[in-house]
């Protein structure tokens, strides 16, 4: 087996101390994709199903979503 050398262990340390490792994806749980959903629920249907179909093709929160939208809203307004 080959052996790191002192760089690549200085890199490699540096990453891990440094850098927060991604555990996994935080919007994948069953509470949290419920109450994104249920913020929807005040949209009409087209509305709604606009940002569900946003939210799962871009794998962003509906919250994202909405966010992206009305900053792109902002940015075309000024």
């Amino acid at each position: 087996m080959k052996r790191m050398t002192e760089a690549q262990a200085a890199s490699l340390d540096r990453e891990l101390t440094d850098i927060a490792p991604r555990l996994g994806d935080e919007r994948d749980g069953f509470l949290t994709r419920n109450r994104e959903f249920d913020l929807l629920a005040g949209l009409d249907k087209l509305s709604a199903g606009y940002i569900r179909s946003q939210s799962e093709s871009s794998h962003m929160t509906p919250t994202e979503v909405i966010g992206a939208l009305v900053r792109k809203e902002m940015a075309s307004a000024s």
